[in-house]
């Protein structure tokens, strides 16, 4: 970690402690997220966003659901097994007379493994992680851990080295393990101990144990049927096996969004399913949104209207109302109609 400054003439710092005091649990997940936004500024938690001083559920939700990359979070799947914390050893100088001067401190560094986790979670950490980036830790009791800022009123991520973290898919052996992700990253040496602080679980509306992350997911034009249907097959390709991926189900239910907002899958842009025009950018009226009752993820949409050669840009954004439901985000897919 960064090396303390010692201030001359000031004598030590206090090192009473009230009662009460809350620790560090046994590290379980990990929330990760991009050190700065697009606009430069740093990701944070900030006590402006606490209400009546707590971290509600809707936020989590928004943090995870954001449509900025740069300043999404990105959580760890499950809770993690055999963690092994570790610190590399500190760097001193000895003199001849056998003194030794510290010139840095040794840093952290995790060792977590995650089980039931396919290799391909792998590829998608690993895709990231040359980015600057950073850490909320979460302990086994949900509570939340970052550095604070200067000024107390913003908890960032911890930094993590760059180009320190990998995810490394470790094959099963027979009659002693079975096959598991093992996730390893190396706290920044500009991260400075001193300001580590966390977020009590009573504090933080929803269980950081069981929230979930996006999962990607794929919209496929499977046919146009005429000018006013088209099917689409929504499918997650990181999951499932080949030729039977991840089937996303459910897109034409009524959905509840982190606001206790009730949003209908189809509408004049007023649904989670859109359609517009690609030339003028005008919202097309979709009139049905229905699933395939024979084959799971496969959708029927009926305009309300005939779009005779007219090129169409649909996208899906089904909310979610909980942290722990799954979220797919899908790609805008364009269909030029007959």
């Amino acid at each position: 970690m960064a090396t303390e400054a010692c201030f001359c003439g000031s004598g030590m710092g206090s090192l009473g402690l009230p009662n009460c005091v809350g620790t560090e649990g046994v590290h379980r997940r990990d929330i990760f997220v991009p050190l700065y936004d697009s606009t430069g500024a740093k990701n944070s938690i900030a006590a402006s966003d606490l209400v009546a001083g707590k971290v509600t559920e809707a936020y989590i939700i928004g943090k995870l659901d954001e449509t900025d990359a740069s300043k999404r979070w990105q959580i760890t799947p499950y809770t993690y097994k055999n963690g092994a914390p570790a610190r590399t050893d500190d760097t001193s100088e000895t003199a001849a007379d056998g003194s030794i001067r510290i010139l840095s401190r040794g840093v952290r560094t995790y060792s977590n493994e995650l089980w039931d986790v396919p290799p391909t979670w792998a590829g998608q950490f690993n895709s990231g992680n040359c980015q600057e980036f950073g850490v909320y830790r979460i302990d086994e009791t949900g509570k939340l851990g970052g550095e604070l800022s200067d000024d107390k009123t913003e908890l960032y991520p911890r930094a993590i080295e760059i180009n320190s973290a990998i995810a490394n898919e470790n094959e099963a052996v027979d009659g002693s393990s079975g096959q598991k992700i093992v996730l390893t990253y190396q706290l920044s040496k500009n991260a400075v101990e001193k300001n580590f602080f966390t977020i009590s679980a009573t504090d933080i509306s929803a269980n950081l144990l069981t929230v979930r992350a996006q999962v990607d997911g794929t919209l496929v034009l499977d046919e146009v049927t005429s000018s006013t249907v088209i099917v689409i097959d929504a499918k997650s390709y990181l999951y499932g096996s080949f030729n039977t991926f991840t089937d996303v189900v459910g897109l034409d239910q009524t959905a509840t969004d982190k606001d206790g907002a009730t949003k209908e899958p189809e509408g004049n842009g007023t649904g989670y399913w859109v359609a517009t025009n690609k030339g003028t950018g005008a919202t097309v009226d979709i009139s049905t949104v229905a699933e395939s009752a024979t084959v799971d993820g496969k959708y029927t949409l009926t305009f309300a209207a005939a779009q005779t050669g007219l090129t169409l840009v649909v996208s899906c954004d089904k909310p979610r109302n909980k942290a722990s439901e799954v979220k797919y985000y899908f790609e805008d897919i364009e269909v030029v109609m007959p």
